[in-house]
């Protein structure tokens, strides 16, 4: 043991510890006292810069600062650390454009492989009559761009009256497959969403135009411009819906925007589309049951026209396909406009100018004469004015006369826009000459519906003002 060692070992005491035994200074503070009867408060400081800020402008700084933190915090955590906080992992370029071309090619090919094997499963059944395997690969080419609305080509004219139930299936595709891009490639900023959204359009037009190059029938083809342009709104309009409900964080901005829109807004919207449902099912119910008790008819033409159980069930399936342009012709029917069926011949409420129609099933529906129970159509979209304007008042949230009215009138304007869309998306042409015109005029719907649900809901909505008010009024002498 060293000499220093073994003298701190001597002056310890028994313990074992060495202990200072050295005084320590006390130091005693005299602490402030309040005089009797009153509470002694801390000291608050004068300075103007210990103050909070005020005002308009401070208020503003204050949000930005705590928006700003905000969005640090959420990049921070969502982004790994070593990578750029302002884009989550693996959100490259490369792996947004490969997913956007994945999609578009995912799309396309399911719609086509779908198109091919019903094309095929009809040609097989029909038994290798006439054409071959090459002409039924092209007319599936063809029928896949007709599924987006395109314009068919043909020696005898232009064909635009195509089904409208074909474009679920391109919308449904695209849809799909958006949503996964925005699993797979979150994007994070508007510029990603429209940059993944047009990369994936891009790819699908050009599948598109390579299709109507390739599917070419006796003359028969669909030009490369109008498929492409074709596809690159539908996809459009599938790729953005998918993109938009994939995010992660949508559910959060729907419910977000859902609480900025004005109450009155969501009233108008809700009474609008109650409108709609009522004029369009009841259309579809009445086209129905008339298809019901024309069903010898519509198989007798059935029959007549595809013989064979392969082309019995391609002629089932176009006739499904084109069950929503028939029911939009029942409601511009029931609204009391005329629909064309080609030169010389429509049908309306108040009168038939019978013509010769194409030899279709659905076209058994058609009547001969003028039905004098069919006027009373005409009060289906009244009464769903009715309902329309029911739903505005029962909210409370519009009380007085004038916003009640400008309700109705968001009413009538959304069915008009509406109606007239889906009129005219249900009408076209089947060629040339006598088939050139087929279905109802959009404009024409367009008023016609507006005009009878406003009407309807302005009545509703002055009647209910007027009984609010029945003890104001004053009584006649």
């Amino acid at each position: 043991m060293s000499e220093p060692a073994r003298k701190l070992d001597e002056e310890a005491p028994l313990g074992g510890d060495f202990v200072d035994t050295a005084p320590i200074p006390i130091v005693r503070a005299e602490l402030p006292t309040a005089p009797p009867g009153e509470i002694l408060r801390p000291p608050v400081a004068r300075s103007r810069a210990a103050r909070p800020p005020s005002g308009p402008s401070a208020q503003r700084s204050v949000a930005r600062t705590a928006t700003s933190a905000r969005r640090a915090t959420a990049a921070a955590v969502r982004a790994p650390e070593g990578t750029d906080s302002r884009r989550p992992a693996g959100l490259d370029r490369t792996s947004w454009s490969v997913a956007a071309v994945s999609g578009a090619l995912w799309a396309a090919g399911v719609g086509l492989v779908a198109v091919v094997v019903i094309v095929l499963v009809g040609w097989v059944a029909a038994g290798h009559d006439g054409p071959t395997s090459g002409d039924a690969l092209r007319a599936s080419g063809l029928v896949w761009l007709i599924s987006h609305h395109a314009l068919l080509t043909t020696p005898g004219g232009t064909i635009s009256l195509l089904p409208l139930g074909l474009m679920f299936v391109p919308i449904a595709l695209t849809y799909r497959a958006g949503t996964w891009m925005a699993r797979v490639s979150p994007p994070t900023s508007r510029a990603d969403v429209l940059r993944s959204v047009g990369f994936a359009c891009a790819t699908y037009a050009a599948i598109a135009g390579l299709v109507s190059g390739i599917a070419t029938l006796d003359s028969t083809q669909v030009s490369v411009a109008m498929a492409m342009a074709a596809a690159a709104i539908v996809s459009g309009a599938g790729f953005s819906a998918g993109v938009v409900h994939g995010l992660p964080q949508s559910r959060e901005r729907v419910a977000r925007l859902r609480q900025r829109a004005p109450l009155a807004l969501r009233d108008v919207i809700r009474a609008t589309a109650v409108g709609l449902i009522t004029v369009i099912g009841v259309a579809a119910a009445l086209a129905g049951i008339s298809l019901f008790a024309h069903l010898d008819q519509a198989a007798a033409i059935g029959r007549s026209v595809a013989p064979g159980a392969g082309s019995g069930l391609f002629l089932t399936l176009m006739a499904v396909a084109y069950a929503p342009n028939f029911v939009m012709w029942a409601t511009a029917y029931g609204l009391g406009t005329t629909v064309s069926l080609g030169t010389g011949g429509s049908v309306s409420v108040l009168s038939v100018q019978p013509t010769a129609v194409p030899a279709f099933p659905l076209f058994a529906v058609v009547p001969d004469t003028p039905n004098p129970w069919a006027r009373a159509l005409v009060l289906v979209p009244v009464v769903a004015g009715l309902l329309a304007g029911w739903l505005l008042v029962r909210t409370g949230r519009l009380t007085d006369l004038k916003s009640r009215v400008v309700g109705v009138g968001g009413v009538a304007a959304l069915s008009a826009l509406a109606l007239g869309t889906l009129a005219s998306l249900s009408a076209g042409a089947l060629g040339g000459a006598r088939l050139a015109s087929m279905g109802p005029t959009g404009w024409v719907v367009a008023l016609a519906g507006g005009g009878l649900i406003g009407m309807g809901a302005l009545v509703f909505v002055g009647v209910a003002w007027l009984w609010d008010h029945r003890n104001s009024v004053p009584s006649l002498p």
